[in-house]
């Protein structure tokens, strides 16, 4: 569906088509360097920002530089005023300008641009929400790393939901990701596993449900270890035995 709303200037580094906000941006600049000459759109443009408390943008007058004291600029934007597809009121506020948006406009066409840009999108696929600013950038995500000789527990699907989430982040704003969750620390616990299975082993409790009694194993060499510094060096040094062991297990 094609935007109802009234054609604007266009301002460099803006895009209405993927994002709506901007057109009610440019709709506000364009009032304000209208209303305070020789002010061009576009540094009216960077004077927009987004309000506080209930406010849907705010412009500071002061920022500008203008000859004139801020009542007086104030009121020069807001003689006049009409209502229209972007503004439905302005309130001054000492310094500051605050401008409410056309809630029913506003609505219409965030709802349009949704379904635009996920539907009908020109490549096809669902855009909206995404940009290009970080066209050619690279990033690499760690995230979750488990002790594989544990089982998986909430923290770990924590990490794992946030990395997730950030790697979706970035890609939508053009990045090129590379998410990783690394299990290469894996030597130290498979070793404790197999001496600890010599020691606390069972083959009938491993058929009956393996994970559980691998676990349970782990749990029981590791108080060793933790018990006798010497049972973690022997491990770490290789002269268990372990990987010996472990090759016959596999």
């Amino acid at each position: 569906m094609v935007s109802s709303l009234p054609s604007l200037p266009s301002v460099l580094g803006t895009d209405p088509s993927s994002c709506i906000l901007d057109a009610f941006r440019i709709a506000i600049a364009k009032r304000v360097s209208d209303a305070l000459p020789p002010l061009t759109l576009e540094q009216a443009y960077t004077g927009v920002d987004y309000g506080k408390k209930g406010v849907d943008f705010t412009v500071a007058l002061p920022r500008f530089r203008l000859p004139g004291k801020p009542d007086e600029l104030a009121k020069k934007v807001i003689t006049d005023f009409q209502p229209d597809d972007f503004v439905s009121s302005i309130t001054h506020d000492k310094q500051f300008l605050h401008f409410q948006l056309n809630t029913s406009s506003l609505i219409s066409e965030v709802l349009n641009q949704i379904h635009t840009l996920t539907y009908d999108s020109p490549t096809g696929k669902p855009s909206y929400g995404t940009n290009t600013s970080g066209a050619g950038k690279k990033l690499v995500i760690e995230y979750s790393f488990p002790n594989i000789a544990k089982s998986f527990h909430v923290g770990h699907l924590r990490s794992t939901i946030i990395g997730a989430f950030l790697d979706n982040f970035y890609k939508a704003c053009g990045w090129e990701v590379i998410s990783l969750n690394y299990l290469g620390d894996w030597g130290i616990q498979f070793g404790m596993i197999t001496t600890g299975f010599e020691k606390y082993g069972s083959q009938g409790e491993l058929e009956k449900d393996a994970i559980k009694h691998l676990y349970d194993v782990y749990v029981k060499v590791s108080k060793d270890a933790d018990s006798d510094p010497n049972v973690k060096m022997k491990l770490r040094n290789g002269s268990s035995g372990w990987r010996t062991a472990t090759r016959r297990h596999l």
